[in-house]
């Protein structure tokens, strides 16, 4: 563990712990494919798929994902079991003053709620 004292930036020392397995050798493009060479001699291939412009970012990280997570079934397997959908939060009333009176705004009533029944 580095000394937190230290200035020394944690993905840089990430990378220097185990940057030798996500370091690549080479990055091949050859049509739709894209080839990462590995510097311990193995190889992730990625395709792009016919409707999207062309990346290397992309396709580079998309290497880096299978070659972290195995396979890209393996991977989007992980995503769907961990995405959650965060639901807005409700607006709290605000509370409105003025030199001797204060009011209190309620928050705007749903679509579909007639507060007539």
């Amino acid at each position: 563990m580095a000394d937190p004292r230290n200035n020394a930036n944690p993905i840089s020392e990430l990378m220097d712990a185990c940057g030798l397995l996500f370091d690549p050798r080479r990055i091949l493009k050859s049509g739709k494919a894209t080839i990462v060479f590995w510097i311990d001699g193995s190889k992730t291939v990625v395709r792009r798929a016919p409707d999207t412009a062309p990346s290397d970012y992309d396709a580079f990280t998309a290497a880096l994902a299978i070659r972290v997570f195995g396979s890209n079934s393996a991977l989007k397997k992980l995503i769907t079991q961990r995405t959650q959908l965060q639901l807005p939060k409700a607006k709290k009333p605000a509370l409105r003053c003025e030199k001797d009176w204060c009011e209190l705004d309620a928050p705007e009533e749903p679509e579909g709620f007639d507060s007539a029944e």
